[in-house]
């Protein structure tokens, strides 16, 4: 049986929550807030034995927020929500 963050169920895509325009000097932006989709790394290293990661698991983490965080890079989409995520 799972417990900690894991047990809670998680959704398969995010549900748009709100949303928001943003000025600058390069023009007016669409803002979009999106629900979180699963529990953050410090929830998922508290929830595991001894509360810490295995350095692969940590790597395969960081390699995943990275390739995710440059796809959206790529679309000219920006992502705020890094804080709290590693």
């Amino acid at each position: 049986m799972l417990r900690g963050p894991l047990s809670q169920p998680m959704l398969p895509f995010p549900s748009l929550d709100d949303h928001f325009y943003e000025q600058s000097p390069k023009g007016r932006h669409l803002c979009l807030v999106l629900s979180v989709l699963g529990p953050s790394v410090e929830s998922f290293r508290r929830s595991s034995p001894g509360a810490y990661l295995p350095v692969h698991v940590v790597k395969k983490i960081i390699a995943d927020v990275v390739e995710a965080l440059n796809e959206l890079q790529e679309k000219k989409i920006v992502h705020g929500g890094e804080q709290g995520l590693l």
